[in-house]
């Protein structure tokens, strides 16, 4: 039955025009209970799944919609999109190549394989499958799109501005445009312009993900300091992970050869220097965020636009840095001397821990790394105590110790929990 004939499918494109999933996905069981055989609902169903991350779900009706209709071009795009969208880019690939060997000339099919292409950080296939569709219809906003982040991460950061102004000339009112206009700015390090772009497409879309997302960092980088952070975090995210690899191994293993190598000679002040540089560096881009929406906790205007998850990474953060502040004092106080250091130290590794949890998404992995920040933060806390309660310093320098061992040991382990994340 066709969108003209069935009333369902009406009340489903006007809610999805909405963005109100959801309801959509209503109207579409409605719809297939009147035509289970339908391949064409099965697709609009598995692409309303997916924009409520019911991957499994919409993956499934997606595969059902392939084998109602396997030689149509469009539910074999729709497969592709929902295998990108549940980061099966392998076989996203393969459904997006068949697509459009079903229909060659159709652009869209460029535009999924382009974007397929940007999710597996290949920023220059995505720009040549893009320019591909731009070939065919030099108009397709979703194909200018992707063509402009392609150049963005493919360090053409001009172009791709000037990419994006021709696709928003076109479709002045689509908010993804403009969120991507924000993250082009903030790659030039252009904070109020990104800020101008992400509020317009807040404006236009209020629930838009990516525009709040930018939000958030373009407001943590009126920071000079995070600046310098959320520059390396982009420019760390335009290569493949492998070669992120190769550069973090390479500034911890050369910043360690550097030291030893100048140790006894009238150099070994620099590679004392370079040490403590990396690992304030290390530590600045581990915590960098939580970090920043300390500063904004502290800002009225910051605090009222952050989320609620946002507001406790900072306020915890905040409350590890006054506690690492009275505990160091503490130990100060109490004759500790040299090694109330340690317990300063220990206090901000706690930043590690905290940032690892809310850096997750949702779910077990997230309850892991919350539960080991907690039991971190209390064995710093039973350091504290210890202080005051007890003449001998060494049981509690003993707990400060094992609070920073199992921060800078979490760093590790939330590597490699996040890698599945």
């Amino acid at each position: 039955m066709s969108l003209e004939r069935d009333p369902f499918l009406q009340r489903a494109a006007l809610l999805e025009s909405q963005g109100r999933y959801e309801e959509a996905l209503g109207q579409l069981q409605r719809s297939l209970g009147e035509d289970p055989d339908n391949a064409l609902t099965r697709s609009r169903m598995a692409l309303a799944l997916a924009h409520l991350d019911r991957d499994k779900e919409a993956i499934e009706h997606a595969r059902a919609a392939v084998e109602l209709n396997p030689e149509d071009a469009f539910v074999m795009r729709v497969l592709a999109s929902v295998l990108r969208g549940a980061d099966k880019s392998g076989e996203a690939l393969k459904a997006a190549r068949v697509a459009i060997s079903m229909d060659p000339d159709e652009p869209n099919g460029y535009a999924v394989l382009a974007g397929i292409h940007l999710s597996r950080s290949e920023w220059k296939h995505a720009r040549e499958e893009a320019d591909i569709g731009l070939s065919i219809d030099p108009e397709d906003t979703t194909c200018l799109n992707i063509r402009s982040i392609a150049l963005r991460q493919l360090g053409d950061r001009k172009e791709a501005i000037v990419g994006i102004k021709e696709a928003l000339a076109l479709e002045p009112e689509d908010a993804t445009l403009h969120a991507n206009q924000g993250w082009a700015h903030l790659h030039a390090r252009e904070i109020p312009e990104a800020l101008t772009s992400f509020g317009e497409a807040l404006r236009l879309d209020p629930d838009d993900a990516t525009a709040q997302a930018g939000l958030m960092e373009a407001l943590r980088a009126r920071n000079v300091v995070y600046r310098w952070i959320l520059t390396f975090y982009l420019w760390m995210g335009r290569l493949k992970p492998g070669t992120q690899w190769v550069v973090i191994l390479g500034l911890m293993f050369g910043s360690r050869i550097l030291r030893k190598s100048t140790e006894g000679t009238d150099f070994s002040g620099v590679g004392k220097v370079v040490g403590a540089v990396y690992l304030l560096f290390v530590y600045l881009t581990w915590v960098g965020t939580p970090f920043a929406n300390m500063l904004l906790f502290l800002d009225p205007i910051g605090r009222r636009v952050m989320k609620v998850r946002d507001k406790w990474a900072g306020g915890l953060f905040f409350a590890t840095y006054v506690m690492a502040a009275l505990i160091g004092w503490l130990a100060y106080s109490q004759g500790v001397g040299a090694e109330s250091f340690v317990f300063v130290v220990a206090g901000l590794a706690l930043g590690l821990p905290i940032s690892s949890a809310f850096d997750m998404r949702k779910g077990a992995r997230t309850k892991v790394a919350a539960a080991i920040a907690a039991i971190l933060c209390l064995t710093y806390l039973g350091s504290g105590l210890l202080l005051v309660t007890s003449s001998d310093h060494d049981p509690a320098l003993g707990l400060a110790f094992a609070a920073l061992l199992g921060s800078m040991l979490n760093t590790w382990v939330a590597i490699l929990m996040s890698r599945g994340n």
